[in-house]
């Protein structure tokens, strides 16, 4: 599908997001090819690595070094330090960073004139544009669509801090969609009118799972797998917690032994404390990483027999369509977001603060062969249908023509 306009433009989308998210730049990815002129304003916790070719505004200080030539425009000058910086804060003002990228997004929605305007995530991504459209905008510019995921509206809609901005984001957007139907509900209990519900239904965060793709990682059955379980989420948040996994795996452990544990995304102190703290015969058989990057997460996932990541909050996790993808035995939690489309047939449950549930959950993982195996099948066949990328691409494209031509 080609993106048209009067007069042979192509339409203009201007994401907001963080541009340091796999999940953000692999959504942007679906517009390839598509004929739109597509940009990033990226948010001042980080940028894209240097070889994603998407044209972006880069709002963090200092700017990144070594950055791609031609893809990238900088808020802030190359030397950012002294009279430089000086100079710089002159012009845009004293207000703190947040109001300094926010004058620049401002500038830069007058002078491009985006037709549809997309914030990735409600916390902080919507919340930044209704600022910079109540403080740097006159007059209108462009639709604006916002996309959730997670818990950003059903988590923090219950603060006094939040709620008054998420009613006016879903007051005043153009278009509003989300990774799951509670959310979506949630949304509409909210105020959010039907012409203001996209008409695309629940899509996944990064915009969906090539079931083919991904099936090409895998060699095996789960049960002829490595007897390993993948833990991507090992940190604390306001989402997930990690001590009830580690109680959880001194519970089982003698139950599901001999096996490996990997886990990754801890950085946090504390958490490396209480790992250290275990049995030694639990820590000799883990491995502990950092953030890890995608291809090699998805490596690691379609040659795993478990993916670890109970939850107190989400979405629909990512992570859990690639695992259902490549017949990976997903163990979450059973969140209103999640059993509205998945079941039991799919997912083998436990509560994020149960470690007894986790436990349970993995020894049955861990044990029983024809249960996996099953369950493999059925996820391999029900992924394309809840997570296929190249549908979500097809609606995308669809309703964001429709808008800019509304723009226009």
């Amino acid at each position: 599908m080609t993106a048209s306009s009067a007069g042979g433009a192509p339409p203009r989308i201007l994401f907001i997001g963080r541009g340091e998210s796999s999940h953000a730049r692999n959504w942007i990815d679906l517009f390839k090819g598509s004929g739109f002129d597509v940009r990033l304003f990226s948010m001042p916790t980080g940028s894209p690595p240097d070889d994603w070719p998407v044209t972006t505004y880069v709002s963090q200080c200092p700017p990144v070094p070594g950055i791609t030539p031609g893809s990238r425009v900088n808020l802030y000058p190359g030397n950012c330090a002294g009279q430089e910086l000086r100079r710089f804060v002159a012009r845009f003002g004293t207000l703190g960073q947040g109001n300094i990228a926010g004058r620049w997004l401002g500038r830069i929605l007058a002078e491009w004139k985006p037709d549809v305007i997309q914030t990735i995530g409600i916390r902080y991504a919507s919340y930044f544009l209704l600022h910079v459209r109540k403080n740097f905008v006159a007059g209108p510019v462009g639709k604006w669509v916002v996309q959730d995921w997670g818990p950003d509206l059903t988590m923090d809609r219950l603060l006094d801090e939040h709620r008054p901005r998420i009613l006016e984001i879903l007051h005043t957007c153009d278009g509003y969609f989300s990774d799951n139907a509670y959310n979506i509900e949630v949304a509409r209990s909210l105020g959010l009118t039907e012409a203001r519900t996209a008409p695309v239904g629940p899509v996944l965060a990064t915009g969906g799972v090539d079931a083919a793709e991904l099936r090409g990682l895998v060699r095996d059955a789960p049960s002829r797998r490595e007897r390993r379980i993948l833990w991507p989420k090992a940190y604390n948040c306001a989402q997930s917690t990690a001590y009830p996994v580690f109680e959880a795996l001194k519970l089982c452990w003698e139950r599901i032994a001999p096996c490996t544990v990997r886990m990754t995304a801890m950085s946090q102190e504390d958490i490396r404390l209480w790992f250290a703290a275990l049995p030694d015969g639990i820590r000799r058989n883990c491995t502990l990483e950092g953030r890890i990057d995608r291809p090699e997460l998805l490596q690691s996932l379609a040659s795993s027999r478990v993916m670890l990541a109970p939850t107190l909050s989400d979405g629909m996790p990512n992570v859990l369509a690639e695992a259902m993808a490549m017949g990976t035995v997903p163990v979450v939690s059973p969140l209103a977001p999640i059993t509205a489309h998945l079941d039991e047939e799919n997912i083998l449950f436990a509560r994020n603060l149960y470690p007894d549930e986790i436990a349970d959950a993995l020894v049955r993982a861990m044990n029983d062969d024809a249960l996996v195996d099953r369950m493999a099948r059925t996820n391999m066949e029900k992924a394309p249908l809840l997570f296929d990328r190249a549908r979500t691409r097809e609606k995308m494209l669809s309703y964001y023509e429709g808008l800019a031509a509304r723009a226009r």
